[in-house]
């Protein structure tokens, strides 16, 4: 697919083009900010729950796929909320590196692997999507700040 390459792009540093539009180096909570990867455990289980979403292997999260997956728990909502937060190129579908992308800069915003577990744990077992406070904007490639 035409995405672009999430991860590598999150480790740029550049500096906010505005007050109000920041980027991914400038996300952090509290004096807290994450630079290590996530633990291979963490990893692991951020792919278990991309693969739980993407049942038929594509390696991308489609809207039809998410609301499978939450058929009877919100399913819209639980939808939109996750593509707001996770499809940063806009393109309707969930990457992998996106999705992998989306869990290293909740990392780095100052949440910690215990707190991303749980949520990962929430997904896995069909619970709804939780944001997470502390990721203050988001750059999408549209040059568009969001908050999270």
């Amino acid at each position: 697919p035409n995405s672009i390459n999430y991860i590598q792009k999150k480790k740029k540093k550049t500096k906010p083009r505005n007050k109000e539009q920041g980027t991914n180096s400038d996300i952090k909570m509290g004096n807290k900010k994450s630079k290590s990867p996530l633990t291979p455990d963490t990893h692991a289980k951020v792919l278990r729950a991309f693969e739980k979403f993407d049942v038929d292997g594509s390696k991308t999260i489609d809207k039809e796929e998410t609301l499978n997956h939450w058929s009877s728990n919100f399913g819209k909502l639980n939808t939109k909320a996750m593509f707001e937060d996770v499809d940063m190129d806009g393109n309707g579908s969930i990457e992998v590196e996106e999705w992998v992308g989306f869990w290293q800069l909740v990392k780095d915003s100052g949440h910690t692997e215990e707190e991303i577990n749980e949520e990962l744990d929430n997904i896995l077992e069909g619970g709804s999507w939780v944001g997470f406070e502390g990721l203050k904007k988001q750059v999408k490639p549209t040059g568009k700040a969001k908050d999270l």
